[in-house]
């Protein structure tokens, strides 16, 4: 019964900040403008700069739009993946070519998401090296780094998959942060949650 309440709770919540969405996509210079003042304060911080892989994403309208990351990351020499998904619903990362664009290397995959070819290099899980970076995308986050996504599970298998030394960031324009995300049991917890004018650390044994 607990968790059929927090299962609601959370599908009220998703479909009240995808409401807002509507709104942010209506107004694609303040996705830019926060999205750009994100990607500069990650760019600033050690967690970028001691990291030699970012797991990245492509991001739809509405969502924390990290391409300038990805093309600093390349352009400086780190290894650089994202996602690709299955219908199993899991997911995994495929390496980019710094001496390619980012539109020769994707295709159209679930839910109109860009995805890497599938030629790409794989990066297996228990390859990823200490240190290393994922960006997470999300439909709601809160100020603990607790993190609400589609509903569909894929992040959260992933990051359940990775050893304690990745650091897992959530990125989130201002209008996905809300007062308190409800969690079960199932929900892996964000080592960080970078926004427009903070990023936040968080103890992720609370």
């Amino acid at each position: 019964m607990i968790i059929t309440s927090l299962t609601q709770q959370k599908q009220q919540l998703r479909s009240e900040v995808m409401r807002a969405r509507k709104s942010i996509i209506r107004d694609p210079l303040m996705q830019k403008q926060e999205s750009r003042q994100l990607c500069m304060r990650l760019l600033s911080h050690p967690i970028y700069h001691d990291a030699p892989l970012v797991l990245a994403y492509c991001a739809v309208p509405g969502e924390a739009d990290v391409y300038m990351i990805i093309e600093q990351a390349l352009r400086y020499g780190k290894q650089v993946a994202i996602p690709r998904t299955f219908s199993e619903g899991q997911m995994e990362f495929y390496l980019l070519d710094s001496a390619s664009s980012l539109a020769l290397q994707t295709e159209q995959g679930a839910f109109g998401i860009l995805e890497p070819l599938s030629s790409l290099p794989h990066i297996a899980v228990e390859k990823i090296p200490t240190g290393t970076l994922i960006l997470v995308p999300l439909v709601a986050a809160d100020h603990h780094c607790r993190r609400l996504g589609h509903g569909k599970g894929y992040y959260d298998r992933f990051l359940s998959r990775l050893h304690k030394n990745v650091h897992s960031c959530g990125c989130a324009l201002s209008y996905q942060i809300v007062p308190h995300i409800p969690i079960q049991a199932h929900d892996q917890p964000l080592n960080y949650l970078a926004t427009p004018s903070h990023l936040y650390t968080c103890d992720i044994t609370s």
